[in-house]
Protein backbone atom coordinates (compact mmCIF):
# COMPACT_ATOMS: atom_id res chain seq x y z
CA UNK A 1 0.00 0.00 0.00
CA UNK A 2 2.58 2.30 0.54
CA UNK A 3 4.25 1.70 -2.90
CA UNK A 4 1.02 2.76 -4.54
CA UNK A 5 1.01 6.02 -2.42
CA UNK A 6 4.28 6.55 -3.25
CA UNK A 7 4.42 5.85 -7.05
CA UNK A 8 0.75 7.88 -6.62
CA UNK A 9 2.56 10.94 -5.27
CA UNK A 10 5.48 10.90 -7.60
CA UNK A 11 2.93 10.91 -10.31
CA UNK A 12 0.60 13.18 -9.34
CA UNK A 13 4.22 15.85 -9.20
CA UNK A 14 5.63 14.97 -11.82
CA UNK A 15 2.43 16.10 -13.84
CA UNK A 16 1.86 19.18 -11.99
CA UNK A 17 5.45 20.10 -12.97
CA UNK A 18 4.71 18.91 -16.84
CA UNK A 19 1.48 21.22 -16.49
CA UNK A 20 3.46 23.95 -15.34
CA UNK A 21 6.02 23.05 -17.75
CA UNK A 22 3.00 23.66 -20.60
CA UNK A 23 1.79 26.78 -19.57
CA UNK A 24 5.34 28.00 -19.86
CA UNK A 25 5.83 27.21 -23.72
CA UNK A 26 2.45 28.21 -24.29
CA UNK A 27 3.11 31.69 -22.39
CA UNK A 28 6.02 31.99 -24.63
CA UNK A 29 4.28 30.74 -27.82
CA UNK A 30 1.95 33.51 -27.04
CA UNK A 31 4.33 36.41 -26.09
CA UNK A 32 6.42 35.32 -29.63
CA UNK A 33 3.61 35.82 -31.47
CA UNK A 34 3.18 39.53 -29.94
CA UNK A 35 6.98 40.45 -30.63
CA UNK A 36 5.62 39.40 -33.90
CA UNK A 37 2.67 41.71 -34.20
CA UNK A 38 4.94 44.59 -32.20
CA UNK A 39 7.10 44.48 -35.63
CA UNK A 40 4.05 44.75 -37.70
CA UNK A 41 3.11 47.96 -35.58
CA UNK A 42 6.49 49.33 -36.15
CA UNK A 43 6.39 49.10 -40.22
CA UNK A 44 2.67 50.17 -39.88
CA UNK A 45 4.15 53.34 -37.82
CA UNK A 46 6.76 54.00 -40.69
CA UNK A 47 4.18 53.87 -43.63
CA UNK A 48 1.99 56.11 -41.69
CA UNK A 49 4.67 58.64 -40.94
CA UNK A 50 4.97 58.70 -44.95
CA UNK A 51 1.68 59.87 -45.39
CA UNK A 52 1.31 62.10 -42.99
CA UNK A 53 0.85 65.71 -43.85
CA UNK A 54 4.27 67.70 -42.98
CA UNK A 55 2.31 70.62 -42.86
CA UNK A 56 -0.88 69.39 -40.62
CA UNK A 57 -1.28 72.63 -37.66
CA UNK A 58 -0.68 69.17 -35.22
CA UNK A 59 2.24 66.61 -35.84
CA UNK A 60 2.09 63.02 -34.21
CA UNK A 61 4.89 61.98 -32.62
CA UNK A 62 5.79 58.50 -34.55
CA UNK A 63 9.29 58.23 -33.84
CA UNK A 64 8.09 58.47 -29.51
CA UNK A 65 5.30 55.48 -30.66
CA UNK A 66 8.32 53.54 -32.33
CA UNK A 67 10.35 54.04 -29.55
CA UNK A 68 7.73 52.88 -27.28
CA UNK A 69 6.82 49.49 -28.99
CA UNK A 70 10.77 48.75 -29.24
CA UNK A 71 10.97 49.34 -25.65
CA UNK A 72 7.89 46.39 -25.43
CA UNK A 73 9.54 44.65 -28.09
CA UNK A 74 12.67 44.34 -26.00
CA UNK A 75 11.29 43.82 -22.89
CA UNK A 76 8.97 41.09 -23.86
CA UNK A 77 11.66 39.58 -25.89
CA UNK A 78 14.02 39.62 -22.90
CA UNK A 79 11.47 37.84 -20.78
CA UNK A 80 10.96 35.15 -23.53
CA UNK A 81 14.66 34.73 -23.71
CA UNK A 82 15.07 34.84 -19.82
CA UNK A 83 17.50 37.84 -20.27
CA UNK A 84 15.62 39.84 -17.44
CA UNK A 85 17.14 39.89 -14.05
CA UNK A 86 15.02 40.68 -10.87
CA UNK A 87 15.40 44.61 -9.50
CA UNK A 88 16.19 45.98 -13.13
CA UNK A 89 14.46 49.06 -13.49
CA UNK A 90 11.78 49.21 -15.72
CA UNK A 91 11.60 52.00 -18.19
CA UNK A 92 8.34 54.48 -18.38
CA UNK A 93 6.75 54.72 -21.83
CA UNK A 94 7.74 58.30 -22.46
CA UNK A 95 5.88 59.38 -25.97
CA UNK A 96 3.13 62.13 -25.62
CA UNK A 97 1.31 61.25 -28.95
Amino acid sequence: MKHILFTFTILMASLSVSNAHAHEEIERENLSLFVKEIDFLIDEVDRMKQLSSKDARMMFDYESLKADLRSMRRGISGYINKDINDGRPIKLLKGSY
